[in-house]
């Protein structure tokens, strides 16, 4: 809290504001969440901006799901739809309301009560052995398979599929092998194992890396055999996959908000001097440069003068991206009084759309250093 008002929720409800979504999104947490505590666990993540950073990576990940299902020829506002290994609704709460039916199921009961009371979505307990619970227009799976061993990864395949109704799209995310720098591989199936994890065993839980041409065979082998892959399509870091029994949209894939940016640095001196930097890319474009940044909210006043197309050699390194390599952004400016807040704010493609946030919560002549 800050002068009475609870922060996190007023830089959440801020940047929601800036989707402009005619559906209210519930911005509850439940501290059990284990997407939660892995946020909690960063430590360049400050408190405040928390709830934010939860939301967005739910947001990113619904947006995904939609563009899916229009590349997919699916109505989703008439659409059934199953969010498959749910969790405690991260991205199910972005779906509610933008699609017809949405429904949930995980294998943690204290996640479907959650989903089903505080989201108001059907949701039930599944077992960890391969069964949906009927069919759908869509069975949709973020990140979850790509944390299976290799043979509940192809059970689990198997199982969705039929589940899968005619004409319609089963959407899921895997890690190509060469999204992760540093892990050794081993042929076309890797698994790490991380103990302890989402309510599965030991031997159940960890990282998978899936050789492209891997996924592909275990798909066609269910008998839906129009695939796309869209290449780091999740969070700039996991394949999106969807596969159907129908031809798919000939066009690219229609994902306008697929634009992320961070604020790395920012420094504020006593006389006001502000110097603010990171970088911004669009998944399909490359470095992004159609960005601005505003202090204490999102319609607030821009800050000083952008130079954006910057070298940003680790953002293409990380990303695996060449045409990441110019997305650096540098602001320099000079801001009078208290700021408590800097948003990262796109100004083209996803215009208006919050990117990033940074607090400060500083007093008016104190020198803020945030990295």
């Amino acid at each position: 809290m800050a002068n009475g008002v609870n922060v996190p929720e007023r830089l959440a409800r801020e940047w929601l504001a800036t989707r402009r979504s005619s559906t209210p999104v519930a911005t509850a947490v439940d501290p059990r969440d284990p997407m939660w505590r892995v946020i909690e666990q960063q430590p360049a993540t400050a408190p405040e901006v928390r709830r934010v950073e939860y939301l967005r990576a739910g947001a990113e990940a619904a947006d995904a799901v939609l563009g899916a299902l229009a590349r997919a020829r699916i109505d989703a506002a008439g659409a059934r739809v199953l969010d498959f290994g749910c969790g405690y609704g991260r991205v199910t709460r972005h779906l509610v309301g933008r699609i017809g039916v949405v429904e949930a199921c995980d294998v943690d009961a204290d996640a479907v009560a959650f989903v089903r009371d505080t989201l108001g979505v059907e949701a039930r307990v599944i077992g960890t052995e391969p069964r949906t619970p009927g069919r759908y227009d869509a069975v949709v799976c973020t990140s979850v398979l790509n944390h299976f061993p290799e043979a509940r990864f192809d059970a689990w395949v198997a199982a969705l599929a039929p589940a899968v109704a005619d004409g319609g799209v089963l959407v899921f995310s895997t890690h190509d092998p060469a999204s992760l720098a540093g892990v050794a591989t081993d042929g076309d199936y890797t698994f790490v194992r991380q103990p302890g994890g989402h309510g599965a065993g030991a031997d159940d839980y960890g990282t998978a890396l899936v050789a492209p041409a891997r996924v592909v065979e275990r798909l066609r082998s269910t008998g839906l055999a129009s695939i796309d892959r869209r290449a780091r399509g999740l969070w700039f870091l996991q394949d999106l996959w969807l596969a159907t029994d129908r031809p798919l949209r000939r066009d690219v894939w229609r994902d306008p908000t697929a634009v992320r940016g961070r604020i790395d640095r920012v420094r504020i001196d006593a006389d006001g001097a502000l110097v603010a930097e990171g970088w911004a890319a669009s998944l399909d474009a490359g470095a992004f440069r159609g960005v601005e940044l505003r202090r204490d909210a999102p319609d607030g006043p821009v800050v000083g003068a952008i130079e954006a197309g910057l070298p940003s050699p680790g953002q293409a390194a990380f990303h695996g991206r060449d045409d990441f390599a110019n997305a650096g952004w540098r602001v320099s400016g000079t801001v009078d009084g208290p700021v408590d807040a800097l948003w990262l704010v796109a100004t083209d493609r996803a215009r208006g759309i919050a990117l990033d946030v940074r607090w400060l919560g500083r007093a008016a002549g104190a020198t803020a250093v945030s990295e």
